[in-house]
């Protein structure tokens, strides 16, 4: 609801800035009597000294609201987990662990393009992939399996549980898997 209303905001803005700039600009254009044009409009906007006060009392709202929409910034969480070891705290950032579950997810088989976004606390992380995958796996099995591996790897390398993995298959490829001599 807040993003909508900052939409609204600066759309009456970009108006508002859009017709005083033509106003403004009206008495250098060629042609004829521009100045009158202006003149007219500055008339009828502020031909009572109530409507002058409305409307210089809602550009000063919309002004101040804009001030304030350029400064503030979105409330973020935490970007990283804290892992407590006997020497002191690691602190892990959730892209290094995103980066990760990138890398095993495309050397799993039938995986052809990964990309992962990790979410929430040391005790609750979860992971979200979208995959592209190869036309001839199963992809409910390449999940389970993806699952394992993925939650085995990031556990072995950074020492935190993975508490829910969510897959979004966003792309079936025609080609067919090159198998893996192993």
């Amino acid at each position: 609801m807040v993003k909508f209303f900052d939409r609204i905001m600066t759309f009456l803005s970009a108006i508002v800035v859009a017709f005083l700039t033509m106003i403004v600009l009206l008495p250098f254009a060629k042609g004829a009597y521009p100045e009158l044009i202006a003149a007219n409009i500055y008339r009828a906007i502020f031909k009572s000294t109530w409507v002058a006060i409305v409307v210089a009392v809602l550009m000063i709202i919309l002004v101040l609201y804009l001030l304030l929409l350029s400064v503030r910034t979105a409330p973020e969480g935490p970007r990283s987990v804290v892992r407590s070891t006997t020497m002191g705290d690691v602190k892990i950032s959730l892209s290094a662990i995103e980066d990760l579950a990138v890398k095993v997810s495309k050397q799993h088989q039938g995986v052809r393009e990964a990309a992962a976004r990790v979410e929430g606390t040391f005790e609750d992380l979860s992971v979200n992939l979208r995959l592209g995958v190869y036309s001839d796996v199963s992809i409910t099995q390449l999940c389970e399996d993806l699952e394992k591996q993925l939650s085995e790897s990031i556990f072995q390398i950074t020492g935190i549980e993975i508490k829910s993995v969510h897959f979004a298959i966003n792309n079936v490829s025609g080609e067919i898997v090159k198998r893996k001599c192993e």
